[in-house]
């Protein structure tokens, strides 16, 4: 079973990734960076073991260095999901909705909903002091500590 791997910084053609499983793992981030050297695609590998990260520089794409990785039983890439990665996906449920998704509040549960989550299964694989209080943090911040907007004057 492989590694999982999260997307730490990405800059198109540069990517930092973290395995915080592997972490310290000196013998795996030493294979780690021989054979990601060797995937087509990619320019450069630097590994530390110490804190569990690789930066990749690439000039494919790096879904499709990840796949290539995955596919070599090196990591598999899981996605963040924090408030700033839910953009897009407001577009998605609404068309999945067959409309429109009412109101800002909803709006709100709906990523609260995905945020915690993502929460319950970073806590499950152990991942309590990083991951998962992260998304819980992020899911509060959203419900509770931000106020809405100012609309034209008006609260919204």
């Amino acid at each position: 079973m492989s590694n999982y791997a999260t997307v730490r910084h990405h800059l198109p053609g540069r990517t930092r990734i973290r395995l915080a499983d592997a972490r310290g793992d000196r013998a795996y981030f030493a294979l780690l960076r021989r054979q990601l050297s060797e995937l087509p695609g990619v320019e450069s590998v630097r590994a530390n073991f110490r804190t569990g990260t690789v930066l990749l520089e690439h000039s494919s794409p790096l879904l499709q260095v990840a796949e290539t990785a995955r596919g070599a039983g090196l990591f598999e890439l899981e996605a963040e999901c924090t408030p700033q990665t839910m953009v897009g996906i407001f577009d998605w449920v609404e068309s999945l909705l067959g409309g429109s998704i009412p109101d800002l509040r909803q709006q709100r549960q709906i990523v609260a909903a995905v945020l915690m989550t993502m929460a319950l299964i970073q806590f499950r694989r152990g991942q309590v002091f990083g991951p998962a209080t992260a998304y819980l943090w992020n899911m509060l911040d959203l419900l509770y500590f931000r106020q809405p907007e100012v609309v034209a004057g008006a609260q919204a």
